[in-house]
């Protein structure tokens, strides 16, 4: 969620490129006949990590690419599959994908296996084509793509930097020779062959590709042209000399994303890496030709192939190499990325842009989740499972670091679940999602096939239990949720009669009043004369699961009858549990 509109927009939509993008075969590929490109697999496994927390489907396409080894010990373009479409810096950009995977997952076993199978083949393959300085050249056997479609390639002296040292390749080698040392060194082994060849293509680099006039980098030795893609990647891979770092953010500006989909992420990583973090969510949420607004506008519900239709006359309109944002609001506009492989501990270093006055985040890691809260008036809040190390990187604003079992995974024990069973759980909910409030230990829960999918503290009535009209307590026994409020509220929004005022609580605010925040899901009663009907109606008596701003009583009976969360976990909740949903407020377990 966030007060520019549009981002929640780009991230559903990307979200759902990579959703139908996966299943349709990009990453798991079940066709025998075409497979997946490692260009997109790169971009579409990152943002599918962020988004699921589950590296199964990236470790398969890891080892489908290192099998192609059998055939090309430079590791083929495309794999599993018979379709040859070899292009080289695809397959450079395998050691990246494998290092993204080890960040997220800490799958140290299978990084070695991956090392010990591949590095040998791939980087003598690759060797094979370095001229005296270190630089690739003369790479005939794969095609260099530069960018896709070839008229978003930004005047890229494409023909001339054919069989020359081009640009782009050579800039992807260094960033693989990189990071190949990187995951040698993690392994505890020396990676110094790695650093040693990456420190000859960064000198020649300077050496030959530089125009000492402009300050840019050149498509290839001996051209005159300066493109977008020949200096944004080099920017990206710290290739580019710190007195010429202005020169290329400024090349940046005036040019935009004036190159494909599949560039744009390292042209905004690159303005990242320099600083530049107005101009890099300046792209994101670019109105221009060229963005991610582009195919919204053409009506796309999953990320495009290209920006618009009118770009590519076949193209795809569900292509997930189109998915960059998903990675970059979480990771560098929220600021959330592992600290230590497998998110052993977590990174906080957001780059909020001046533009945005507040935006929420929430995603998945292996010991549950972890979000990320700003407000322009209060600061920060992440919220992390409990025991998580929270390492904060961002100085002069306030970071609040909290711990919530809401943000870890659970189960629910033998007694709960009896407990349940007793109460004629699967007679009213069989297999299906329900919510389950437990007034003794102040708990929501949500459970599915009888398993706990999600938990959060709660605060029921301070008077205890109870259905009478103006009791103010909290009613028992089984409801379901009649409606719900607050679909694209903004946190701390506050609800009168149902209905969302233009006011909005802030954290330290003092309110005498027991306010309706957030978001709220209006029960009713499903029990004649227990909780529905007459003086005992749960829905008259406008009994809620909503937030509150007396966040601090969370987990002690402190309401006036509702069911309280907190602003965050309202939001949480609010995703999970569907109109009509079942719910089971008790006095037990």
């Amino acid at each position: 969620s966030a007060s520019d509109e549009l981002l929640p927009r780009i991230w559903e939509m990307c979200k759902n490129g990579v959703r139908y993008g996966s299943q349709g075969g990009f990453l798991d590929c079940p066709s025998r006949e075409k497979g997946v490109y490692l260009g997109d697999a790169l971009i579409a496994s990152h943002s599918h990590l962020v988004l699921t927390g589950d590296g199964s489907l990236t470790k398969k396409t890891l080892k489908d690419f290192q099998l192609s080894q059998r055939i090309c010990p430079g590791i083929m373009a495309v794999a599993p599959g018979s379709f040859c479409q070899e292009i080289a810096e695809f397959s450079l950009q395998w050691p990246m994908a494998l290092k993204n995977y080890y960040r997220y997952t800490g799958d140290r076993a299978f990084i070695e296996e991956m090392v010990d199978a591949a590095f040998d083949g791939l980087y003598g393959y690759f060797a094979r084509f370095e001229g005296p300085d270190g630089l690739l050249t003369g790479m005939t056997e794969k095609r260099v793509l530069v960018d896709w479609p070839d008229n978003l390639r930004d005047g890229y002296d494409y023909d001339y930097a054919k069989e020359r040292e081009n640009t782009v390749l050579n800039a992807f080698y260094y960033a693989s020779l990189c990071t190949a040392a990187e995951l040698m060194q993690e392994l505890g082994r020396s990676g110094a062959d790695y650093e040693a060849r990456a420190a000859r293509v960064k000198a020649a680099f300077a050496e030959r590709l530089l125009d000492a006039e402009t300050g840019l980098f050149v498509d290839a030795p001996g051209s005159k042209h300066s493109s977008l893609h020949a200096n944004a990647l080099p920017l990206c891979f710290g290739l580019v000399a710190e007195e010429n770092v202005a020169k290329v953010v400024a090349l940046i500006r005036e040019k935009r994303l004036s190159c494909g989909v599949y560039i744009a992420p390292f042209v905004i990583e690159a303005c990242y890496r320099a600083g530049e973090s107005e101009l890099a969510y300046d792209l994101i949420t670019s109105r221009d030709e060229h963005s991610w607004h582009e195919m919204l506008k053409h009506g796309a519900t999953t990320c495009m192939e290209v920006w618009g239709p009118d770009q590519k006359w076949n193209t795809s309109w569900c292509h997930p190499w189109s998915s960059s944002p998903i990675y970059l609001i979480a990771e560098r506009v929220m600021g959330l990325t592992p600290g230590k492989p497998g998110w052993e501990t977590i990174r906080f270093e957001p780059h909020v842009p001046a533009s945005l006055d507040e935006a929420m985040v929430t995603i998945p890691i292996p010991q549950g989740f972890v979000t990320a809260r700003f407000l322009r008036d209060s600061g920060f809040t992440v919220t992390a499972p409990p025991g998580g190390e929270v390492d904060v990187h961002i100085d002069g604003v306030a970071v609040d670091v909290r711990h919530a079992i809401s943000h870890a995974h659970g189960t629910l024990s033998d007694a709960q679940l009896a407990f349940l069973d007793n109460h004629g759980w699967v007679e009213r909910v069989g297999d299906g999602l329900g919510v389950w409030v437990s007034i003794p230990d102040q708990m929501l829960r949500i459970i599915q096939g009888g398993e706990l999918v999600w938990q959060a503290a709660c605060s029921t009535a301070e008077k205890g239990a109870g259905s009478e009209m103006d009791s103010l307590k909290t009613p028992l026994g089984w409801h379901s949720v009649k409606e719900k409020f607050g679909d694209d509220a903004s946190w701390g929004q506050i609800f009168r009669s149902k209905q969302a005022q233009s006011a909005k609580w802030r954290p330290g605010t003092p309110v005498a009043e027991d306010l309706v925040l957030t978001r709220l899901l209006a029960l009713t009663g499903e029990e004649r004369g227990k909780n529905q009907g007459g003086n005992v109606d749960s829905y008259a008596r406008n009994i809620y699961i909503h937030g509150t701003n007396d966040e601090a009583r969370i987990g002690a009976p402190a309401s006036h009858g509702c069911i309280r969360l907190t602003n965050d976990d309202v939001i949480l909740a609010y995703d999970r549990i569907p109109k009509g949903c079942t719910v089971l407020i008790s006095d037990g377990e």
